[in-house]
């Protein structure tokens, strides 16, 4: 005999948004709370303007007290990478490697190829014999070593493992490869300041283009298209 659960069939999915209308999407103008449900009802410019104070308000602006304190280097770290990866997801959609992208415009030198020195004393520092291996493939370039290297471990494990903070005073090097190790030296506040700086000109260059005519500015409507679906 057939069950009676067998003939049930199951609701059809209601056409709902996945966050309610209510829930606080970021401030406005005066930095009141603006809903879902307002963005909802934005055109695009005006979507992409809400989504830059969002981003500037709750993340830059939230992560500021790290950098007051003097003393918060490895929380700062973490949130720069965080806010990094956020960016990149943001300007570049559909790009494998959005990360290493805001990492490059945050300095070029992230964007250079690893020496063979540095790589051949990197790879016997971290020889890839198990989990490491399919990273391994990918490791190009120096902003390959941050993100595999240090944002990804500092993120899950809070740890770097071959790219390490120096102390914060003016006179450090804001970025050092040591070749003869096959690490990476940084700098946090530097790294922190200079990504601001990019959230402020990717956003301009966002909030001034057109869709048509700008792959960040069209990455940026998918990105918050998809966040209000």
């Amino acid at each position: 005999m057939d069950s009676a659960l067998d003939t049930v069939s199951s609701p059809a999915r209601m056409a709902t948004p996945n966050v309610p209308n209510d829930v606080v999407f970021g401030p406005d103008l005066g930095g009141s709370p603006l809903t879902y449900g307002d963005v909802r009802k934005l055109d695009a410019q005006a979507r992409v303007e809400v989504l830059r104070r969002r981003f500037e308000h709750w993340l830059v602006g939230q992560s500021e007290p790290l950098v007051k304190s003097g003393g918060s280097a490895f929380p700062l770290s973490v949130m720069t990478c965080v806010g990094m990866e956020a960016l990149g997801v943001i300007a570049y959609h559909g790009d494998k490697r959005p990360f290493q992208q805001v990492a490059a415009s945050i300095d070029n030198r992230f964007a250079d190829k690893l020496t063979s020195t540095f790589e051949t004393n990197f790879r016997a520092r971290w020889p890839f014999d198990s989990r490491d291996r399919a990273d391994a493939t990918h490791m190009e370039t120096v902003g390959d070593v941050l993100y595999t290297f240090f944002r990804n471990s500092m993120v899950h494990g809070y740890r770097g493992r071959a790219v390490f903070l120096t102390e914060e005073d003016h006179e450090s090097p804001d970025l050092t490869l040591r070749e003869a190790e096959g690490t990476m030296i940084l700098r946090p506040s530097w790294l922190w300041n200079r990504y601001v700086a990019v959230v402020g000109s990717t956003f301009d260059e966002i909030v001034r283009a057109t869709a048509s005519g700008n792959a960040k500015r069209a990455s940026a409507e998918n990105y918050v298209a998809l966040m209000l679906k």
